[in-house]
């Protein structure tokens, strides 16, 4: 476990806000959700359910996973456990690609997951079994025409997500 000094934690913070996210390596929390405090969790929790419930650890082994506009790329982190034959990351800012690479380097995390800087078109030049979209849609111009690219661009499973979540988060 990493231990960081007062020089690594200002570096961290100039480096956010992790608004999306809760990082940890067990001893250090790196997050800036209080006001959405439990949703990124639930939403993991939920995608977790979801997938587990419908592929077995044998079938999963097998597939591949993007997410749309993922951020710092936490929710596949907090996935890495399942057996994913391959895990991406798509992101159109390469400033938080680099934010969940510097944290994630700052608290000794390791990662699979394979971050990309490129958008909701790379749905158009390559399919992956299942496709997460978690607060992206109210961000483009058409949502008809991001569905149409999500159902393309997947095999078997599109999960989406529009902020819209229970009063409890």
């Amino acid at each position: 476990m990493v231990k960081l000094n007062a020089e690594q934690i200002e570096l961290i913070n100039a480096h956010g806000p992790f608004n999306h996210s809760v990082w940890s390596n067990g001893e250090t929390l790196v997050t800036n959700e209080e006001r959405l405090a439990g949703r990124g969790q639930f939403l993991v929790n939920l995608i977790r359910k979801t997938i587990t419930e419908r592929f077995s650890r044998n079938e999963i082994s097998k597939m591949s996973i993007v997410d749309i506009g993922c951020y710092d790329g936490w929710i596949l982190h907090e996935l890495s456990d399942l057996p994913f034959k391959m895990m991406v990351g798509v992101e159109p800012r390469q400033k938080n690609i680099d934010k969940g690479k510097f944290v994630r380097d700052s608290l000794g995390i390791s990662s699979k997951v394979k971050m990309i800087c490129d958008d909701l078109k790379i749905l158009t030049r390559q399919k992956f079994d299942i496709v997460l979209c978690i607060g992206v849609i109210h961000h483009l111009e058409s949502f008809t025409e991001a569905i149409k690219i999500l159902r393309k661009g997947t095999n078997k499973f599109i999960f989406i997500e529009t902020i819209c979540l229970s009063s409890k988060y």
